[in-house]
């Protein structure tokens, strides 16, 4: 599994390509995480010196099952935006299964 260096490294590369894009620092974390998790390879980036990382807002997938009665980590979160443009996670409880969603406050 990768360290939490090499995703943020990673997901500043991510944010570097995508052309600096703000407001997203989540997503580009997410996608950064799958992609070391699922031993995905990606491109190098060829600099002289990396910046030093961008730092991300610990970001806690913990959302309430209402089967279960108990707060839990959110299992496969995906990052979703509602209609009025909110951000939110939406998985699925480890235990029971269950949908979760919880609302991302940025």
């Amino acid at each position: 599994m990768a360290t939490e260096e090499e995703i943020k490294r990673l997901a500043y590369e991510i944010w570097e390509k995508e052309g600096r894009p703000g407001g997203r620092d989540v997503e580009h974390y997410f996608r950064a995480r799958q992609m070391l998790g699922e031993k995905i390879p990606t491109p190098v980036l060829e600099l002289a010196f990396l910046p030093p990382v961008l730092e991300l807002a610990p970001v806690t997938t913990l959302a309430y099952c209402v089967k279960c009665r108990t707060k839990r980590e959110i299992q496969n979160p995906q990052l979703t935006r509602l209609s009025n443009g909110r951000r939110a996670f939406r998985g699925a409880c480890p235990v029971c299964g269950t949908r979760m969603f919880r609302i991302y406050k940025a």
